[in-house]
C-alpha cells in the first residue's frame, strides 16, 4: 500500500501542513518556536559527522551549521528530494541522503557525534529496536537530539501518540534500558518534549 508520504501533493504541501495545522492545532506552538528551541541547541555543532533519522523534507538545513557532515535518512524518497534541493540551497557540500528504516539502522558502529530526531520518534513502531540501533551507531560520548509529541491539543484523536513513549517516565525508562543517559532540555514547548540522550556517563534522576 502506498504511503500518504510518497504521494507527490501531500509531500508538496507537507511544510504548510505542518506549519497551519499541527504545530497550531495539535502542538500547542509555534514551527518558529520550535525551530528556535532545536537551533539553540545545534548552533555550536561544528564539524561533527551528523545523521538524522526521518529527515523529512529537510527543515534541519535552516538550523545546523554547513561545516557539519549530514547524512539524511527517510522512508520516501520524495521527501528527501525535497530535502536534498533544501540543503543544497543552504550551501551544505558533505551530505548524503538515502532511504532507511529508523527502526532497522544498518550504519558503521560508534561512528556518528549526532543523531537527530525531530518529530518522528513517535511513530517509530519496533521502539527497542531503534534505541538499540541508535545505542549502535552513536559514538562514546555522542548524543541523540529530538522532540517528539508527548500530547495533543485538546486530545486531538486523528493524530496518535505512541504509548510507548507516551511520557517522559516512559522515554527515560526507554533509553535507560538501552544503555543511554537521558536529560529533558530546560525549555519546552506546547504538547511537545525535547530532550537529549547520551551515550556516556551517569544517568540523570530528575526529569
Amino acid at each position: 500500500m502506498k504511503s500518504v508520504y510518497d504521494i507527490k501533493l501531500f509531500v508538496n504541501l507537507y511544510d504548510c501542513f505542518m506549519r497551519k495545522i499541527m504545530f497550531p492545532r495539535c502542538f500547542n506552538t509555534t514551527i518558529e518556536t520550535h525551530m528556535g528551541i532545536l537551533k539553540n541547541e545545534l548552533k555550536d555543532i561544528h564539524g561533527k559527522k551528523v545523521i538524522e533519522l526521518a529527515a523529512g523534507t529537510g527543515s534541519t538545513s535552516e538550523i545546523l551549521p554547513i561545516d557539519n557532515s549530514y547524512i539524511g535518512t527517510d522512508v520516501s524518497m520524495r521527501m528527501l528530494n525535497i530535502a536534498k534541493s533544501k540543503f543544497k540551497k543552504m550551501g551544505f557540500e558533505d551530505t548524503v541522503f538515502e532511504i532507511a528504516d529508523a527502526c532497522n539502522l544498518k550504519f558503521e558502529a560508534e561512528y556518528f557525534d549526532l543523531v537527530i530526531c525531530n518529530l518522528a520518534m513517535t511513530y517509530f513502531i519496533n521502539i527497542d529496536d531503534f534505541a538499540d540501533g541508535l545505542y549502535h551507531i552513536l559514538r562514546q560520548g555522542g548524543e541523540y537530539l529530538c522532540s517528539v509529541p508527548v500530547s495533543l491539543k485538546n486530545g486531538n484523536k486523528k493524530y496518535r501518540i505512541n504509548e510507548k513513549i507516551s511520557t517522559p517516565q516512559k522515554i527515560k525508562d526507554l533509553f535507560v534500558r538501552h544503555g543511554l543517559v537521558f536529560e529533558p532540555l530546560k525549555k519546552q514547548a506546547g504538547e511537545l518534549l525535547y530532550f537529549k540522550a547520551y551515550k556516556i556517563g551517569k544517568q540523570i534522576d530528575e526529569i
